[in-house]
């Protein structure tokens, strides 16, 4: 095993296509691949809404490598943003940055664009591998005044494919 998520996710979670954990608080990590169900989707919010509650800074890593498809459907995407104005105040105060990683440049180009156009509520990212948004997940921690996890570090190492 590498570390990386995606390995995490296949001892993890099994067969689930969606699964967030604290495990590396005060790293939020989450893991999507195609597929996911609206049930995965909101399982896979929680951790963030635990995050939330304990009213200290943290940062949200989403690997999305496994993705190949556009990833949540109009519902999904819809719950999504309800799910997002529900917690803004939150995520606004006690989210210091997002860290989305994806192999797909049209993905990530979708998302830069969304982006541009509504700006999200915390520091956002888009990346093509683990080590650089790691990186940049540690500088959101540190200019915070909290301490990366070590997980970051290992993340960091993470050969690319």
């Amino acid at each position: 095993m590498d570390g990386s998520p995606t390995e995490a996710a296949k001892q993890v979670a099994g067969e689930s296509r969606a699964w967030s954990t604290l495990d590396h608080y005060p790293l939020v990590l989450v893991v999507c691949r195609d597929g996911f169900s609206m049930a995965e989707m909101e399982e896979c919010l929680m951790p963030s809404e635990e995050a939330f509650r304990r009213k200290k800074p943290f940062v949200t890593l989403r690997d999305f490598r496994a993705m190949r498809s556009g990833g949540a459907d109009a519902l999904q995407r819809r719950r999504l943003a309800q799910w997002q104005d529900e917690w803004r105040e939150h995520i606004q105060k006690y989210c210091l940055g997002i860290a989305t990683v994806s192999s797909s440049p049209l993905i990530r180009g979708a998302m830069r664009a969304i982006f541009w156009m509504s700006p999200p509520p915390s520091p956002e990212e888009v990346f093509a591998d683990l080590p650089s948004a790691a990186k940049w997940l540690e500088e959101r921690l540190r200019s915070g005044g909290v301490a990366p996890p070590p997980y970051l570090a290992t993340l960091k190492q993470t050969k690319t494919p």
